[in-house]
Order: C-alpha cells, then structure tokens, then sequence
C-alpha cells in the first residue's frame, strides 16, 4: 500500500497502484530524456483542461520547452508541450501542486509524486524561467536605450531559434527579434554602436 513520502501530500498519485515493470518503464524513459540534455523529467500528474481529472504523464523539462506525454504499453504516445518564453509565470498551490501559466493561455496544473519531487520541478522550471526573465528585461532595456535605432514595440522572444545550449543544461545566448525605428539614426547613434 502507497504510503505518501511527505506530510504535504493528502492523496496518494494516481500511479500509486502501477505494476512495478510500469513503473520502471517510466523510470527509464526519464532518465533516457535526461541523458539526452534534459533538465529534468519524471512522472507527474497533470490535471486534464476540460474534465480536470488528474492523469499520469511523463514531463520533460528542457531548456526550450516543457512537454508531457501518455505512455502506454511502454511507448509516449500523445505529446503535448508549452515553449518556454519570459512571459510565464510559475506557482504553488495547496503545497502539493505546480502550476504554470503561459501568457495568454489556460494555466497548466501538475502534481509531483512526493514533496522533494515537486520542489525539484519548481527549482528547474523557475530557474529556467527567471533566467529568460532577466535576459528578456536587459534586452528591452537596450531597446529603450537606443529608440532611434530600435522599436521597442516590435519585441519578439525567438526562444526555438536553436540558442539554448542543451549539452551545458543551461541558457546561452538567447535570441530576440525587433524592427528598425520609423526615424533614419543620426550618425552619432550608429557610430556609438562601435
């Protein structure tokens, strides 16, 4: 009988009850992905967006997107995946469920197997994101610095544009995407860009 790892858990998750060579088909899954540049993966819960029933899902979290699949008979079948980009946010809600919220869309709730679990999902995804955060602010801080050259209000995060470093498992050289400011520069602000 599942018992649950930390007093913050009042359910036990939904795989509780899975046979044991399930289990550790998933187990290996996870950490195939993290061998393969993953930041994290594992199996989580997520809450369905219509019916908000919790299912089993394998996650993987990479430094360009989150993704989710079912696995059945052994094989990930049905992936779904958010892109990561500054705009998202990331909460926890009742100690027990991770919940992110990409701009303009419906929030995405998942819940970790035990407490340690959970905090490393948090760790990882809010690492990645604060990361994109401030990249993203200095970016538009350069732009108002420089509106005869820039529009600011043509700013654009290129987060799939291959500028994520997966071998280091971390953020490099992120890309952003503007147009040239209505006014032609003056020669002092092209010769200042030296």
């Amino acid at each position: 009988r599942y018992a649950p790892p930390c007093p913050t858990m009042q359910k036990p998750p939904p795989w509780a009850g899975s046979s044991d060579a399930a289990a550790r088909t998933l187990e290996l899954l996870a950490g195939m992905a993290v061998a393969q540049g993953a930041l994290h993966a594992g199996v989580v819960a997520k809450r369905s967006d219509w019916v908000h029933t919790w299912n089993e899902r394998l996650a993987i979290l990479s430094t360009e997107s989150l993704t989710w699949q079912r696995v059945l008979a052994g094989e990930p079948s049905d992936e779904r995946a958010v892109i990561l980009h500054s705009g998202m946010s990331l909460s926890v809600r009742e100690q027990s469920h991770l919940v992110v919220q990409p701009a303009g869309r419906a929030p995405i709730w998942f819940r970790a197997g035990s407490g340690p679990e959970l905090q490393a999902w948090e760790s990882e995804l809010g690492e990645v994101l604060a990361t994109l955060r401030e990249e993203a602010d200095l970016a538009r801080a350069i732009m108002r610095e420089r509106p005869e050259l820039m529009d600011p209000a043509c700013f654009h995060e290129a987060p799939h544009a291959g500028s994520r470093n997966i071998r280091e498992r971390r953020l490099n050289k992120l890309f952003y995407l503007t147009s040239a400011a209505q006014t032609q520069p003056t020669p002092q602000a092209l010769c200042s860009l030296t």
